[in-house]
């Protein structure tokens, strides 16, 4: 049997709410038994809203190299990689970050590939790790403070984000759905967001210059994969320092309904109303403050400059 193991202390977080409480459940069955069996991790089983963040204080200050383990999805991801920069600076140098998919979309981990040892996908090989980069935003919200956030996947304005903020806060028929089909919740929200979304009007700048336009969808990758089923054809460098951004501009219902079924076989053709580049640093404005989107989690933004910590963390292979 290979070992996953690098010579540091393994901390692992289960977020036993993931997936509506799925993840609680695998985690208590073959996963949580082949992943103690192999990393003889230290284990903390919480719920939000607990309190992560005092755990890993202490860690951090306990440790000067250490393995994190978080088991959840893309959102309880994104909350961590967070915290260990607010705690450790924007290059993690010591920490040594790893995932297990117990969470719905679970876009980290695609393609999907399942591991044999756990049975869902996973990126705990530590003796195999390598370094990647991280996004960043840094915006102005509606009351004009200004944030940063970090990535791993992907961040999005417009009909990609409305539809993530419209999944997070739920209705009467998101509520039940999630407990009992997370692709048919996807598809519900899409098609509500789809119905009430709005093109809106962004300054964006890159390198290639400025332009004003008003914005169907608008998606900066570091993964391909951006929510359930829909994905694009390009392959975005996990180290490469740079965003792949897709935007789609000026459609009208039909036209964004024929973008989006595309996406659901990975199509993005650089045809009319459509832009597709690469970037290093891309900075957008808005009149009016709209969602944004990183990972899952959304806030409500008007300024922000988007670019990439190249190799700012080592990620552990897939198993």
């Amino acid at each position: 049997m290979d070992s996953w193991l690098n010579g540091n202390t393994t901390y692992l977080f289960v977020n036993r709410s993931a997936n509506n409480g799925r993840g609680g459940k695998l985690w208590d069955g073959r996963v949580g038994r082949e992943v103690k069996a192999r990393l003889s991790p230290v284990v903390y089983e919480y719920e939000p809203p607990a309190d992560s963040f005092k755990i890993l204080e202490e860690i951090s200050a306990q440790e000067q190299a250490f393995n994190i383990i978080v088991c959840g999805g893309d959102g309880t991801v994104n909350h961590f990689i967070n915290e260990l920069i607010s705690l450790r600076g924007e290059h993690l140098t010591g920490v040594c970050f790893g995932a297990i998919a117990l969470g719905s979309s679970n876009d980290l981990h695609k393609p999907r590939k399942k591991s044999d040892c756990l049975g869902v996908p996973a990126s705990i090989d530590f003796s195999k790790s390598r370094r990647i980069d991280i996004g960043k935003v840094q915006f102005t919200d509606e009351l004009g403070t200004l944030k940063n956030r970090y990535y791993l996947v992907n961040s999005s304005i417009g009909f990609t984000a409305s539809a993530n903020y419209l999944f997070n806060r739920g209705d009467y028929f998101i509520d039940k759905m999630k407990s009992k089909s997370i692709n048919l919740t996807i598809w519900y929200t899409a098609l509500k967001a789809f119905f009430s979304h709005k093109n809106v009007k962004l300054l964006i700048t890159d390198d290639n210059g400025s332009s004003t336009l008003h914005v169907s969808n608008m998606n900066l990758l570091k993964r391909r994969y951006v929510a359930g089923s829909f994905f694009y054809d390009e392959q975005v460098g996990l180290d490469d320092g740079l965003l792949g951004v897709n935007v789609c501009y000026n459609m009208n219902k039909a036209e964004m309904a024929v973008a989006l079924l595309q996406l659901t076989i990975g199509r993005f053709n650089a045809a009319a109303k459509k832009r597709s580049t690469v970037v290093d640093k891309i900075n957008i404005e808005s009149e009016t403050a709209i969602v944004l989107e990183t990972d899952g989690e959304v806030f409500l933004a008007r300024s922000m400059q988007f670019t990439v910590l190249k190799q700012a963390v080592s990620y552990g292979s897939a198993v």
